[in-house]
């Protein structure tokens, strides 16, 4: 599965959105072509020869296909650990769907799912008020008078 899109330049990368499995699924390719995302979850495959890897809800409903190119020679995985990948969503002619094109790979065997999950929760709604704060400050003009 190497990749034939173009090298990625750390001038190019912005900051990876949380996403989950199910939420990558459900926004689909069209949506997430191209952007970067952190998304946390069971490795359920991988081939160092291929550079593929196969990353896993922690339920095990949703499945989405890792591109490990820029990663191998990965060492100290293990397949059925908890990992958090930070990458760029991309279409591949291999894969139905879309792949995830990982650069960071850490693994975070121990956490709590759950209350990771209710943790980013509560960070969204922290920036959707301060963003809706900040689009209201927008138009104010400050005046130390």
């Amino acid at each position: 599965m190497h990749s034939t899109s173009r090298i990625i330049m750390a001038r190019d990368l912005i900051a990876a959105e949380i996403l989950f499995l199910d939420e990558i699924l459900a926004k689909g390719i069209t949506v997430l072509d191209g952007k970067s995302v952190r998304v946390i979850g069971r490795l359920t495959s991988h081939n160092a020869h291929s550079c593929e890897a196969t990353l896993s809800d922690p339920k095990g409903k949703e499945t989405v296909y890792i591109d490990t190119t820029l990663l191998e020679p990965f060492e100290g995985v293990h397949v059925g650990g908890l990992y958090q990948v930070i990458g760029e969503i991309r279409t591949h002619s291999s894969v139905p769907g879309m792949i995830l094109q990982a650069r960071v790979v850490v693994c975070v065997d121990g956490i709590d799912v759950a209350m990771y999950r209710h943790a980013v929760g509560i960070q969204r709604k922290y920036f959707e008020q301060r963003g809706s704060e900040l689009n209201i400050n927008a138009g104010t003009v400050y005046s130390p008078d």
